[in-house]
């Protein structure tokens, strides 16, 4: 899989589409104001992708789409364009072998799981994408007609990530919004599979004031989550997470928030122990021991 994410950073800068806002798609927006429809007041539109412009609500919102991703608010395409082109190669040189053999192992079981599910005119939603090791590994299963909504607060990682999809063979129906995971432009129960791949966890870190109860509203009766959690099976006194985040880090919590909410697990799975930190992964400490708790479970 690193490999894998490797050879594609390494391919020359060639793009072989365009991703953008599909206007077919627009359906599935909604403001967060008002939850009303939103519809395009102005753009650049090229084969039914919006590639700049404003969507806008009857109440007034606006929301801007730049280079084909959805910005819901401005101070956060000003606060996080950080340039990504090396971090792949600078992660793998710099990330402990072990932890790097955990991510390969928990991205390998995620999509066994996942791709049980038959993708054809799925609604998937990501929350905290990031550099996309989630969804570049699942891209070539995704089907023609499923929807893959991509949410993140930095925009520098989905300019970087949309980038490298744009040099893929295939096209396939991604939609890249740049949001705070507490204000998603999604109407109400559109959501077939909701994955957290580590989204939540490294929200947590800093914040506390989130949790799998506000995604609800936006899934389907019958929908699938996908989850993967950051855990400690202990802190140091000198951890920087906050005291009262800490319970968000331990799995008897995690466990009973998602059974709080009548989700039925398919499967689950716990990573190895990790006690090496990087500058990359620099959340932990020497004497701290952290692992991955995996689910997979339906409504």
């Amino acid at each position: 899989m690193i490999k894998q994410i490797k050879d594609i950073n390494e391919i020359e800068v060639k793009r072989n589409f365009n991703l953008g806002i599909d206007i077919k798609n627009l359906n599935l927006l909604s403001c967060i104001v008002c939850g009303g429809n939103l519809y395009l007041e102005e753009g650049n539109i090229k084969d039914n992708y919006i590639l700049d412009g404003k969507l806008k609500c009857s109440c007034g919102k606006g929301y801007s789409v730049k280079s084909g991703i959805l910005i819901v608010d401005e101070y956060l395409e000003k606060s996080s364009n950080e340039i990504y082109n090396n971090i792949i190669e600078d992660y793998i040189k710099e990330t402990d072998e072990n932890y790097i053999l955990n991510v390969r192992k928990g991205l390998d079981w995620t999509c066994n799981k996942l791709c049980q599910i038959n993708f054809s005119d799925k609604v998937i939603l990501e929350i905290g994408t990031g550099l996309g090791f989630l969804l570049r590994n699942l891209y070539n299963d995704l089907d023609n007609s499923s929807i893959y909504i991509a949410i993140d607060n930095n925009i520098g990682k989905h300019i970087y990530l949309k980038s490298l999809i744009e040099r893929s063979d295939l096209k396939k129906n991604i939609m890249f919004i740049c949001t705070d995971f507490k204000y998603i432009p999604i109407k109400a129960k559109s959501i077939d599979l909701f994955l957290d791949y580590g989204g939540s966890s490294n929200y947590w870190f800093e914040q506390n004031d989130f949790s799998i109860k506000d995604i609800l509203k936006y899934l389907k009766e019958d929908s699938y989550v996908g989850l993967s959690y950051i855990l400690f099976e202990k802190f140091a006194l000198s951890n920087f997470i906050q005291e009262e985040n800490r319970k968000n880090f331990n799995i008897n919590h995690i466990k009973e928030e998602i059974s709080k909410y009548n989700f039925n697990m398919i499967s689950e799975q716990k990573s190895d122990y990790l006690n090496k930190p990087s500058i990359y992964e620099d959340y932990f400490s020497n004497s701290e021991e952290v692992y991955s708790y995996l689910y997979f479970g339906k409504r």
